[in-house]
């Protein structure tokens, strides 16, 4: 493809691309904030038994996965959006 010619629509369609867009709607961000709180994604606990901590911490991985893909739609990096979700409320 050469640098004059611009990319359908499929081929910029993508799994993070149609996250983010998902996320982005008003109801998605709010569905984000919940779950950024239910996951206690902002603090780190420390779980005697390894695998359950292994299985919070892939929780916590997931809601960092959607944030990111909702920075990359608004030209941010996904610390932005992690702080500009977290400090919304204060």
């Amino acid at each position: 493809m050469s640098e004059h010619e611009t990319k359908s629509p499929i081929e910029t369609d993508t799994p993070s691309r149609r996250l983010g867009q998902l996320f982005s709607t008003e109801l998605g961000q709010q569905v984000v904030k919940d779950m950024l709180n239910r996951e206690d994604v902002f603090h780190f606990q420390f779980r005697e038994d390894p695998r359950y901590q292994a299985f919070e911490e892939g929780r916590k991985s997931l809601v960092m996965e959607i944030l990111s893909s909702v920075a990359m739609l608004k030209g941010q990096t996904a610390v932005q959006t992690f702080y500009s979700y977290a400090l919304e409320d204060f």
